[in-house]
């Protein structure tokens, strides 16, 4: 969830989110247990534990990933966050955590009580508002990952997220993580990047994918769309 309410300026009820803004982060900083440092690396939240606190996250990068019992692991990617918070879902549904979050470097981060949030929601019901949209907007985009992963080849995934200039979503160092991130093995991952060095459409830069010829990467998924 994104406090920068810029991102919902296209949404139904923008005006209405923009005269709730002030008093709701007036409001939300009563329901702060303590501010934290968290160095790289260590866990926030565990898949399939219980939640027990919110974060409001500042900035900086996290990481979220689930894992199957047969040791199969999903990486969502590096999530930049612009005062995010995480939580709301399991907060909302109440229901075990759904993924492991990571911090991916020092975060800054405010401990939200849930106790104090549910009982703000209850005295001012219309701060549901801000949450419905925030989770709507969220399913959305998710969805719009997910159904790209499934319904193209990795090659084309690959090619389209090198494309996209402003994202949430960056990538890993690792081989393995990005292969876990679009779903795949690594040896299927590595296959499919090979293929578009081959094409001379991407090329390797410290351990990076950078685009060698944007139009022509452009191009190519055109034809992987029209077929």
């Amino acid at each position: 969830m994104q406090l920068n309410f810029e991102i919902y300026k296209h949404t139904r009820f923008y005006k209405k989110l923009n005269q709730l803004k002030e008093p709701f982060l007036n409001d939300l900083k009563k329901c702060f247990l303590g501010s934290k440092c968290i160095p790289k690396n260590i866990t926030l939240m565990t898949q399939n534990q219980s939640l027990q606190y919110l974060y409001l996250i500042y900035d900086g990068s996290i990481a979220f990933e689930m894992t199957t019992l047969g040791g199969k692991t999903y990486q969502l990617g590096n999530v930049k966050c612009d005062h995010t918070i995480i939580g709301e879902m399991e907060f909302y549904s109440n229901t075990l955590i759904q993924s492991t979050v990571v911090a991916s470097e020092k975060i800054n981060v405010e401990v939200i009580s849930m106790a104090l949030l549910e009982q703000l929601l209850e005295e001012k019901p219309e701060y549901h508002l801000i949450f419905t949209t925030s989770l709507s907007y969220d399913y959305l985009d998710s969805l719009d990952v997910m159904y790209q992963r499934i319904l193209h080849p990795i090659s084309y995934n690959i090619a389209i997220d090198l494309l996209k200039t402003e994202k949430k979503l960056t990538s890993f160092n690792s081989s393995i993580k990005e292969a876990e991130r679009f779903g795949t093995s690594d040896r299927v991952y590595r296959r499919a990047v090979k293929g578009l060095m081959e094409l001379n459409l991407i090329t390797k830069e410290k351990n990076k994918l950078v685009i060698v010829d944007r139009k022509k990467l452009e191009e190519y998924i055109e034809s992987m769309q029209i077929g």
